[in-house]
């Protein structure tokens, strides 16, 4: 027997989906599909209520732009992190490239390529955070630095800071699901000599 599903539409401009992703993480929520002007949660049914939704609509209304939940309904069980991982955008960030490994698409001349497999961490490019410390690190970066990275999320700020020059760098998230993908997106990138991950 499937198990069932609830999906909120929330309307929600697409610069904050990140921001709301981290979010509603940690209230249970393990799927999303993205667009540009919409974000679709979805959370087993078992682990939903009227309570998870005042949450949700809460966290909304203390929002400097407008966000709000357009609709619910119940689906029956789909591989939502694999809908959502499609979802996901190649993106030019200052002197970066940032793509997944799934989208085949050229560096832009001068840039640099991150290849980052979110799979539900934060860290996937798309929030204003992490395009604005990608196209500050440059300025900041110098051969040899000992990069320091709270709450590393996919491991992207590390990631990018080694390819700049940095020595090493030593990335922490209080998430294991971070802890793993940072690794793999450290594999991926050919730097995890130089990148200490831990979890806590």
């Amino acid at each position: 027997m499937a198990n069932n599903y609830i999906t909120l539409t929330i309307s929600i401009p697409f610069d904050y989906q990140e921001f709301l992703i981290a979010e509603l993480l940690d209230m249970d929520f393990d799927g999303f599909e993205q667009d540009d002007e919409q974000l679709k949660a979805i959370i087993p049914q078992h682990r939903y209520s009227d309570v998870t939704r005042e949450e949700v609509e809460e966290w909304l209304s203390l929002q400097p732009y407008p966000a709000n939940i357009i609709s619910e309904q119940t689906d029956e069980e789909r591989n939502w992190n694999e809908e959502w991982e499609r979802s996901i955008r190649p993106l030019v960030i200052g002197d970066f490239f940032v793509k997944p490994t799934w989208v085949n698409e050229s560096i832009p001349e001068g840039k640099t390529l991150l290849e980052i497999d979110p799979k539900m961490a934060f860290g996937t490019g798309y929030h204003e955070t992490t395009r604005l410390m990608l196209r500050l690190l440059p300025s900041v970066i110098q051969k040899k630095d000992e990069v320091l990275d709270v709450g590393t999320g996919t491991g992207i700020l590390s990631i990018a800071s080694i390819k700049l020059g940095a020595k090493s760098a030593f990335g922490f998230d209080i998430d294991e699901w971070s802890r793993n993908n940072a690794w793999e997106n450290a594999l991926i990138n050919k730097v995890e000599k130089s990148f200490q991950i831990e979890e806590g």
